[in-house]
């Protein structure tokens, strides 16, 4: 356990930044462990004059944590941010009609309940450009909001959004904003703003959906095939590493004309992560939505994982072994049967199957 102990001059809140933890308690206030997705969480919890004791049980690894206090000019019963990257990005002069997620972090002692998170594009295009490089039959965006949610006190929860809005302009470098406002019936508890970027048709391009397994956002990266193929194409999904964020693995590969090339995110694994069942579970709902979306020939898919994602590739071909035209595994080791300790037999594994163990 790490103590660490801020004096405040008022009551108030703090916002307590922490990644790698176990257990996170401020001022009986106790946060559920490290989610595992990139970046770090901000939590709130009460202050109080005098010192306030932060107390964080580790994992054994290196601990991120930060804290800080709410100004007192803040007001707002709610604060949105951004976590994990939940947030999709937009396609040139292609509408707009998507999913994303907030954080919403309750900064008071009581619950909270029917909260709606809005959102509303902002972008308006240039005029001059309206008619010529521009639809002429642009629209406004409007209001749209998530379903209520309940948020109990000094918490946060993560909040679905639709973003919607008339299509972007890349050659005219204007921002496309959208506008945010958490509200109960028709009183705003906060107001905020995020920005989607601005892709070309046929760069790598972040997409999103809502789970069917949770209704958690989820997301892949999408790397077009080159030129303009008349057929349906297969498809190349890739498993990053573990310790790899999917948007490095990205960078890694260039367009094919034969195929698209498709970077899952599922959700965030944990030690076993290649026996995680709804870890499998979610990346199968994830390439179903990825062939639908991009019109992938389903006969032809296959799949790639690098490092303990081999295991993963692995397991997801024991679990579908039709599902799969291909299946490779790099830079990892046999997997182990957790009953028994052996490892599979190779004699055993299918001739579609490439592997190459070790760490070479």
């Amino acid at each position: 356990w790490l103590a660490l102990s801020v004096d405040a001059v008022r009551t108030g809140c703090l916002m307590l930044t922490c990644a790698g933890h176990d257990a996170l308690v401020c001022n009986g206030v106790e946060h559920p462990k490290d989610p595992g997705a990139i970046g770090a969480m901000q939590w709130p919890a009460p202050m109080q004059p005098g010192t306030n004791w932060i107390f964080i049980k580790g994992q054994g690894k290196r601990l991120l944590t930060s804290f800080r206090p709410v100004s007192a000019d803040f007001d707002a019963q709610l604060h949105i941010t951004q976590y994990d990257r939940t947030i999709p990005q937009a396609t040139d002069l292609v509408e707009t009609d998507a999913l994303g997620a907030m954080v919403v972090a309750n900064l008071t002692g009581e619950a909270l309940e029917g909260v709606d998170l809005w959102s509303r594009c902002t972008f308006t295009p240039n005029q001059k450009y309206v008619g010529r490089l521009y639809p002429e039959d642009w629209k406004p965006g409007d209001w749209t909001s998530s379903e209520s949610v309940s948020i109990p006190a000094w918490s946060i929860v993560k909040i679905p959004i639709e973003l919607k809005g008339p299509p972007p302009f890349k050659r005219d470098p204007q921002p496309y904003p959208f506008a945010l406002e958490a509200r109960i019936e028709d009183q705003v508890l906060t107001a905020s703003s995020v920005n989607l970027a601005v892709r070309e048709s046929s760069d790598r391009t972040w997409h999103t959906y809502a789970s069917k397994i949770d209704g958690a956002i989820q997301r892949w990266i999408h790397i077009p095939p080159t030129g303009s193929p008349k057929k349906k194409l297969p498809a190349l999904f890739v498993l990053p590493h573990i310790q790899q964020s999917p948007q490095n693995h990205a960078l890694g590969f260039e367009p094919s004309p034969h195929h698209h090339i498709i970077v899952c995110w599922g959700r965030r694994p944990d030690v076993d992560a290649h026996q995680e069942a709804l870890h499998l579970e979610s990346l199968l709902e994830t390439m179903k939505e990825a062939t639908k979306r991009h019109d992938i020939d389903h006969t032809r898919i296959g799949v790639l994982g690098f490092g303990d994602a081999g295991l993963t590739a692995f397991a997801l071909q024991q679990m579908h072994p039709n599902a799969f035209s291909g299946v490779g595994v790099v830079s990892c080791f046999p997997p182990v049967d957790r009953m028994t300790g052996a490892e599979a037999p190779l004699s055993e594994l299918p001739g579609r199957l490439g592997m190459r163990w070790g760490s070479e």
